[in-house]
């Protein structure tokens, strides 16, 4: 009995004399079982763990990446679609997986390294803009999306538009795929997935519309100031609409692509032919309209001049008031005016434009009490009996 205690003991003391000397030859080293891209950086030292990682990082963003689309081929650098790798994170989660704020989670940490293999991802952030331009200009000439009923403006006057399903790459799947290559700098080729893509508004869903904008295009909107007018009808009146499938945006899904969220359409939510098609006024284009008209009305406050050279005048400019477009308020009315949902009977609806005026400083009517009214021209006079340079 007290030679299995004593061989039990002296094993212990093994094992802790053991576990010591290999926390101490891996204090400055990766633990082992640790892959970064598929190479084995257990036991290598700090600095040469950084330079594998480096070289690593460097090789595959010069390295393509492989779609397979069909029969076609798309090759493709990481730095095509957005994909930027930070070095420097990368080292440091390799180095954290040595690390822990809590000893007894450090000490399971590391026994499990001498048993289980450990695969840390690189870290990479993804431009969405050169992303979606990739989707878009690369992808996009392969995919035939789905067309949702609309409404189209013609010499017969407003017409639906009709619908129609097409085909598309399966978003979710292609970036599920990336992210798992681009994890561990693969370069293996990823298939590209076809899947049908439903119209989300029939042209049944479209009628509801149709009648609101029939309805709006008998109508004209007129603008009045002063002695001027502007008029809006048919075609141009039609112009200021958008159309949008009723619970537009409602099939997106935030995907996440390293550190980067990705938004993409999950074909899987849209309501094949149950949606509405939803119109309202475009505020952009309503924002354009109202910068046009600003343009004519809008003018600089000019003070009535007179200047004098010796005992005459040379020069007579006469006050103007200043006016600018109250673009905010003109924007408010004409929202009220032209309620989509609830369309006025009348056939012309006016709108006076709310404009400020600013008076000039000095009136005419001060500069006229100089007996000035205005000045027609000038001018030298050669005539005999003419007093020498008269005005």
């Amino acid at each position: 009995m007290k030679h299995a205690v004593k061989t039990l003991a002296i094993s212990f003391l093994i094992l802790v004399v053991l576990y010591f000397a290999y926390g101490i030859f891996f204090l400055e080293r990766v633990l082992p079982n640790t892959y970064f891209a598929s190479i084995n950086l257990g036991g290598k030292k700090i600095d040469e763990a950084r330079e594998i990682i480096d070289k690593s990082i460097d090789s595959y963003t010069q390295s393509d990446l492989t779609f397979v689309l069909g029969k076609q081929q798309i090759l493709v650098k990481p730095t095509g679609l957005g994909v930027e790798f930070d070095k420097e994170m990368s080292v440091k989660s390799v180095l954290s997986n040595n690390e822990s704020s809590n000893f007894i989670k450090e000490q399971i940490k590391k026994t499990k390294a001498l048993f289980f293999k450990e695969q840390i991802q690189s870290y990479y952030t993804v431009d969405n803009e050169e992303f979606d331009e990739f989707l878009d200009s690369v992808i996009g000439k392969f995919e035939r999306p789905a067309t949702n009923a609309s409404i189209t403006f013609s010499t017969g006057g407003p017409q639906v538009s009709a619908s129609r399903d097409g085909v598309v790459v399966d978003k979710i799947k292609f970036i599920d795929d990336l992210d798992s290559r681009l994890d561990v700098l693969s370069t293996f080729p990823i298939s590209l997935n076809f899947v049908q893509d439903q119209a989300a508004v029939s042209d049944l869903g479209a009628e509801k519309a149709l009648e609101k904008v029939r309805s709006l295009s008998n109508q004209t909107v007129v603008f009045n100031y002063k002695y001027d007018s502007w008029r809006f009808s048919n075609q141009k009146l039609f112009d200021l609409l958008k159309f949008e499938p009723e619970g537009f945006g409602d099939d997106l899904i935030q995907l996440q692509l390293g550190q980067s969220p990705i938004l993409v359409k999950d074909i899987k939510k849209t309501a094949a032919g149950k949606a509405q098609l939803l119109v309202t006024l475009d505020e952009e284009k309503v924002d354009k309209l109202i910068e046009d008209i600003s343009v004519s009305v809008n003018q600089p406050t000019v003070d009535a001049t007179l200047e004098v050279s010796g005992n005459k005048v040379t020069r007579f400019i006469p006050a103007q008031d200043g006016q600018v477009l109250d673009a905010a308020v003109l924007k408010k009315l004409l929202l009220d005016k032209i309620s989509i949902e609830s369309i006025s009977q009348d056939k012309v609806i006016s709108i006076d434009l709310p404009v400020k005026v600013t008076k000039a400083k000095i009136a005419n009517q001060e500069v006229n009490n100089l007996g000035i009214v205005e000045l027609l021209g000038t001018g030298v006079s050669y005539f005999a009996g003419s007093i020498a340079n008269r005005i």
